[in-house]
């Protein structure tokens, strides 16, 4: 199913404007009567059939036959990564984007990359298209680079607080995952021994991911994944069962 982000809401119509009209009309070839997927990017889910092409003003008006589908996570999953090559770091985004991730943070640490300014520009773009290709309703946060020494300014919007590190004592999931959860992940060749202890001494918990070395983008992902697996897990089992 094809899908879309609307910018404007009237009622039961909405209206796709934009570079999203050029992606629906002449990418995607989108017909009158066809039923779409669209998001407003904050939260609202529709299913909705698309009543007339505007080609003048480039508008499509979609009429709304379904409201609020459910397609977030039931808590906040914020990531912090180190900045890493461009590709990879495109990557991460995308994938993380799709599992569930509401709040990016790029880090910089001591064995981090440095990113031109304009390539930010693009990140926004990557997470809209994620967003619509996995029907999710909200477009992630990305803040701007944030030094590691600087990470309480956002760890204290989550109650639980983890690093990957190969290193790490515990799984995710021997991890009593309270709350809303952020997770940061190291550059290529990981957190440095100052970091790790700094990190430690601020109340992160250090998690191994796998048994094996992953890259960067590997580790994000893989984190997002056990994480998400292990709350609805947990949200799912009998109050009787056994732990």
């Amino acid at each position: 199913m094809k899908s879309a982000i609307f910018e404007k809401q009237k009622g039961e119509m909405a209206y796709i404007t934009g570079e999203e009209y050029h992606h629906l009309v002449k990418v995607r070839r989108i017909k009158r009567g066809e039923l779409v997927r669209i998001t407003d990017g904050a939260g609202k889910n529709y299913l909705a059939i698309v009543e007339y092409i505007d080609r003048i003003k480039k508008l499509v008006g979609v009429r709304i036959v379904s409201y609020n589908l459910n397609t977030e996570l039931d808590f906040k999953l914020g990531l912090g990564f180190a900045l890493i090559k461009k590709p990879r770091l495109e990557f991460l985004l995308e994938k993380c984007t799709e599992l569930g991730v509401v709040e990016f943070t790029p880090l910089i640490c001591e064995r981090s990359i440095v990113l031109k300014r304009e390539i930010e520009e693009r990140w926004l773009k990557i997470l809209k298209e994620a967003v619509k290709q996995s029907g999710r309703s909200r477009v992630p946060e990305i803040r701007k680079p944030l030094s590691l020494e600087k990470i309480e300014e956002i760890a204290t919007n989550y109650n639980t607080w983890l690093f990957g590190d190969i290193n790490g004592e515990k799984l995710i999931p021997e991890i009593n995952l309270k709350g809303d959860i952020l997770v940061i992940i190291g550059p290529e060749g990981g957190f440095t021994e100052n970091e790790r202890k700094f990190l430690l001494s601020k109340g992160f918990l250090n998690v191994k991911l796998a048994k094996t070395i992953l890259r960067a983008e590997t580790a994000a992902i893989s984190a997002c994944s056990q994480i998400i697996a292990v709350r609805e897990t947990n949200g799912r089992r009998p109050k009787n069962a056994r732990r």
